[in-house]
């Protein structure tokens, strides 16, 4: 039990922790100023207040508050004074100096989950907190200010594979690109320790490879890389039979085995490029060869992230389709969250086309 004296000096020691304190420039506590903004403004004192910034914006939203008895605080002045706020940015919230009552539309923080590249580099890392894995249910993500090696590495192996799998189909190649793509194919089998034991590899098997992180560097030439990426043509001489298709197969299918998310993979090689920040398919884009998705990130100071394309959709009516539900996230410990009960499908304006990866009303 606590001594009569030390009982005597709380309140003391109290009011000398807040005397000073700053709630976003007013020294007063938000709901004292929320209840002298009521009174200077002759609002009833159980009237829930919102705040919409930037002002003018969200329309339907103000008109539903007011509908429900909210009064609209216009003041931007009174940065504490709302029951409410919503608010386009999250770092126009003040979170230090929110009291119990007071809700806002953002969570700290929660560019972390909201943006493109923070919602890939969490549900990576989601395997260490539970049995979840994300290559189940994400495509392969990579955020190119940090991963650039990595999918480049990936793209590689991707596009080796996707040529093998036209040449299985029995699509005339360049005879050029598919030795390169079975050498590709077979060196990454290599490092992954899994050859299927065709005699074929062999002359590739003993081959000094850098570390599985870059074991394609020293692989090819920069001119057979450009010949495997579709930059140059290669060479269909008539006096090169091709590999035999019974050994392309059976090279494809250990690469399909053992290759991160094989079954999104395809013959085009398709990635979809996006910018990490932005929403409503703006800078968004589809491409299969390498150096045209390095030209179109590496301008400006725009963040990208490129994330393999799922070359065999589900589609109604040859259509691409998304399903949008809406959720409220209320709370995260614990985590709390409301679905709407409608959802609604968005289509495709145009069939679906692998062949046409620039048409974005076919893949947007």
């Amino acid at each position: 039990t606590m001594p009569p004296s030390s009982a005597c000096k709380l309140p003391a020691i109290k009011s000398t922790m807040t005397r000073g304190r700053s709630y976003g420039g007013s020294k007063h506590p938000p709901d004292e100023e929320l209840a002298s903004w009521k009174k200077r403004n002759n609002v009833d004192p159980g009237a829930r207040v919102f705040v919409v910034e930037p002002q003018g914006h969200y329309p339907a939203l103000r008109k539903a508050l007011r509908a429900r008895g909210w009064v609209d605080n216009t003041d931007p002045q009174s940065a504490h004074c709302f029951n409410l706020k919503w608010t386009f940015r999250p770092n126009k919230i003040d979170y230090k100096s929110l009291r119990p009552g007071q809700v806002v539309n953002h969570f700290q923080k929660s560019f972390e989950l909201c943006t493109k590249e923070g919602l890939g580099r969490h549900l990576r890392s989601a395997h260490w907190y539970g049995e979840s894995k994300a290559d189940a249910f994400f495509p392969r993500c990579y955020d190119l200010s940090v991963e650039l090696e990595d999918f480049v590495s990936d793209w590689r192996v991707s596009c080796a594979a996707a040529v093998l799998e036209r040449a299985c189909a029995g699509h005339p190649d360049f005879v050029t690109r598919v030795e390169l793509a079975v050498r590709v194919c077979t060196a990454f089998l290599e490092h992954k320790n899994v050859l299927c034991g065709d005699p074929e590899n062999e002359a590739v098997a003993g081959e000094d490879l850098d570390a599985m992180a870059a074991w394609d560097e020293a692989l090819l030439s920069a001119e057979e890389w450009c010949i495997l990426d579709g930059q140059e043509p290669g060479d269909r001489a008539s006096d090169r039979e091709p590999p035999k298709t019974e050994h392309l197969q059976r090279l494809l299918m250990s690469v399909r085995e053992v290759h991160s998310q094989s079954g999104v993979d395809g013959s085009a090689n398709g990635w979809i490029v996006k910018p990490a920040g932005k929403s409503r398919g703006r800078g968004i884009r589809c491409f299969a060869r390498l150096s045209e998705i390095l030209e179109y990130t590496q301008r400006g100071e725009e963040q990208w992230v490129v994330q393999k394309y799922i070359e065999r959709p589900l589609t109604v009516l040859d259509r691409k389709f998304d399903i949008r539900q809406y959720v409220l996230v209320t709370s995260w410990n614990p985590l709390t969250i409301w679905f709407y009960n409608s959802s609604y499908l968005r289509f495709c304006a145009v069939p679906f086309d692998m062949d046409d990866l620039s048409d974005k009303f076919a893949h947007l």
